[in-house]
Order: structure tokens, then C-alpha cells, then sequence
């Protein structure tokens, strides 16, 4: 389980990644997620 929050830490905050990548991905956690409906 300590590797997975690392790695769960380092996606949401990435040291050199751009912003838009990061939202990117929440993006498309997002989509996955029946949350879309509400974002959209």
C-alpha cells in the first residue's frame, strides 16, 4: 500500500510535468469516473 500512495502522490504531484498533462490525466480519470456526467 506505501508504494501505491507514492505512486498515487507522484501523478498528483508530478515535479517536472506540465500542468496541462496533470489535468490530462485527471481528465481522463474523470471521464472513467460516472462524475463526468456532473463535470459536463
Amino acid at each position: 500500500m506505501n508504494v501505491y500512495a507514492t505512486n498515487t502522490r507522484s501523478l498528483w504531484k508530478p515535479r517536472r510535468v506540465s500542468t496541462r498533462e496533470n489535468r490530462n490525466l485527471i481528465r481522463e480519470l474523470v471521464s472513467s469516473s460516472p462524475f463526468s456526467m456532473s463535470t459536463r
